[in-house]
């Protein structure tokens, strides 16, 4: 079955009729573990949907060991250090700028809601300034980012879906590896959402292109800022130092894990509010630490509302961040939709 957009207009994925919980079901074995799914998912052709996964293995494990180990070993180094360079004035303020800049500004705002749900319009100089955070943070391009949540959202939580933590097993070591396959395993190999398929509005921008082309400087620049920053504020090489080590290492390793959880815990741990026909919770914790993203199950059951949370005391700080645009006249046509429970949005 080959899968087509249905339209410019509403390119999130739709949920049909396979979202329902008496869909039925069958098993299969991938990687060893038995997953559950539904019959009437629709298979898809390796060469029309996905990039071809040998093709491109190499680069995703590079990428992985690049960024990841990267960042593990800056943050071992930065903790090693602490008997002798103890941190606060500088560092501590920088881990909390750069992981709002490229955490809240860069992900939960431009690569999620704005790029992948289209949640409201703003300037080409904020599109851009956000699809640069959102590359600062490590987690790949933004049409290749976009392409991926969009396969999540047509298939969440069955077969299609990169980055499910979903296994039909009584099995604990099949459990614990379905939740690190969801949390950051899947980065390591997978096949990739074409993103003429999952993405084709983005493609067309021509300035999305440039940026993404550039990502790996995006990626360096986001890890010398903080240490610019740093050796700015002490005028000396221990900022410089330290910056780039919690600013930019330190950072990196927070935020990427932080963004895996909601793969992960968002998908296991929390309140199930809307039938969804995922296994998405809400987790105040994990909203709390992601600018809004821990309301996952809310956010799936309206994927093209700006706002993820549904009462005024959930915090959504990505939220805020949208309305501050608005009222800086920066971002207009917000989405906030409201649904109740087991209701979806259109």
């Amino acid at each position: 079955m080959r899968l087509t957009v249905e339209s410019q207009s509403d390119i999130s994925p739709r949920r049909d009729a396979v979202a329902s919980r008496s869909a039925p079901m069958r098993h299969i074995i991938t990687s060893g573990a038995t997953a559950l799914l539904p019959t009437s998912r629709p298979k898809f052709e390796s060469h029309d949907v996905r990039r071809s996964l040998p093709a491109f293995a190499k680069e995703q494990l590079l990428h992985f060991l690049a960024i990841h180990g990267c960042s593990t070993i800056g943050a071992v180094i930065a903790i090693a250090l602490l008997p002798w360079y103890w941190t606060g004035v500088c560092e501590i303020p920088l881990l909390l700028f750069m992981w709002i800049l490229t955490g809240d500004f860069g992900i939960s705002v431009g690569y999620h809601r704005l790029f992948t749900h289209r949640s409201f319009e703003t300037t080409s100089s904020v599109r851009a300034a956000l699809a640069i955070a959102g590359a600062m943070a490590g987690q790949g391009p933004v049409t290749y980012w976009v392409a991926i949540h969009r396969a999540h959202h047509m298939h969440s939580d069955h077969e299609g879906d990169p980055h499910s933590p979903t296994v039909d097993s009584d099995s604990m070591f099949d459990r614990v590896r379905a939740f690190c396959h969801g949390h950051f395993a899947w980065a390591l190999q997978h096949e990739i959402p074409s993103p003429k398929q999952y993405a084709p509005d983005l493609l067309k921008d021509a300035t999305l292109r440039k940026i993404g082309r550039l990502y790996p400087l995006w990626v360096v620049l986001g890890l010398l800022l903080p240490g610019l920053i740093g050796a700015l504020l002490t005028f000396s090489w221990k900022g410089f130092v330290g910056g780039v080590l919690w600013g930019g290492f330190i950072r990196l390793a927070v935020v990427n894990h932080l963004i895996w959880a909601v793969n992960s815990i968002g998908h296991k741990f929390g309140r199930h509010d809307f039938d969804t026909g995922d296994n998405s919770r809400n987790n105040s914790m994990l909203a709390t630490l992601t600018f809004g993203e821990g309301w996952h199950n809310t956010h799936h059951a309206k994927p093209h509302s700006a706002r993820f949370s549904q009462h005024w005391w959930q915090i959504d700080i990505g939220y805020c961040t949208i309305r501050l645009l608005e009222l800086l006249g920066l971002a207009w046509n917000v989405r906030s939709i409201d649904c109740g429970p087991n209701e979806q949005s259109p």
